[in-house]
């Protein structure tokens, strides 16, 4: 086989070992290996007039050098755009755990809220019981600075409610209030 330009195969190779998989690249390397057997079997030399063997840089050699830099830039070209490729794909899933950490920690950070705001509304509610007691005692009704400090309390429980209602809204959920009298018509058309 005198053909120089044979080596080119290597490049197939070396492509298919890093880019496919074992069984994969072991086809290329038997079709590769196919080719060469076919080119040596079935090649004609090429015979040129006016060479002279002892020169070095004779046809055979001249074509060895060009293959090897075709093969060269060939082999550098794929493998820095592999390269390349590959360190895209790992900023992207960097990138993407990063993200994904973050969203986890959201999640976390409103479930936190959520049963924070759960175990909130239970003394709340008994706050507002409480107070709802005090406001109908005598004793408070009577004393007009008893009645506005039970309002002021009422006022600031109402907006802890609010704020616990907040929370539980933005994590998705609702917060249980007191049972209020209604009819049927009013409940249809608070829901819709």
């Amino acid at each position: 086989m005198s053909n120089p330009f044979a080596f080119l195969y290597r490049l197939h190779v070396t492509l298919g070992a890093v880019l496919l998989s074992v069984s994969a690249a072991c086809i290329i390397v038997a079709a590769t290996s196919l080719c060469l057997l076919l080119l040596a079997v079935f090649s004609d030399p090429l015979y040129l007039l006016h060479q002279d063997e002892r020169l070095f840089f004779n046809m055979s050699v001249e074509g060895l050098l060009v293959c090897f830099l075709l093969n060269a830039a060939l082999v550098v070209t794929a493998i820095t755009r592999i390269s390349r490729n590959l360190r895209g794909r790992d900023e992207k899933l960097a990138d993407l755990r990063q993200l994904k950490a973050e969203q986890e920690h959201i999640v976390r950070m409103g479930l936190l809220a959520s049963g924070a705001a759960h175990e909130l509304g239970t003394p709340l509610a008994t706050l507002s019981i409480i107070l709802g007691d005090w406001r109908r005692m005598p004793e408070f009704q009577l004393n007009q600075e008893r009645k506005e400090e039970c309002e002021g309390m009422q006022e600031q429980l109402t907006r802890c409610k609010d704020i616990v209602s907040g929370i539980l809204l933005s994590a998705g959920e609702t917060r249980a209030e007191s049972s209020v009298r209604t009819t049927i018509v009013k409940y249809f058309d608070n829901m819709v």
